[in-house]
């Protein structure tokens, strides 16, 4: 679950990212979780794709 202040953790490290690396790019976040993300107001907001860890092992 993604709540205010690990929105605001997230939004600052995008940040910082953008100031130190120089890159003007549009930045994406995603999430790899085990278990889903729960849709809070943050999440929709921040997260632009979420995949689960079984996902990743699918044949």
């Amino acid at each position: 679950m993604i709540d205010k202040q690990y929105a605001k953790n997230l939004l600052k490290k995008a940040e910082i990212y953008q100031k130190y690396s120089r890159k003007r790019n549009q930045l994406f976040t995603a999430m790899i979780t085990s278990g889903g993300l729960k849709p809070t107001m943050y999440s929709e907001e921040i997260i632009t794709n979420h995949v689960k860890l079984g996902d990743l092992f699918k044949e």
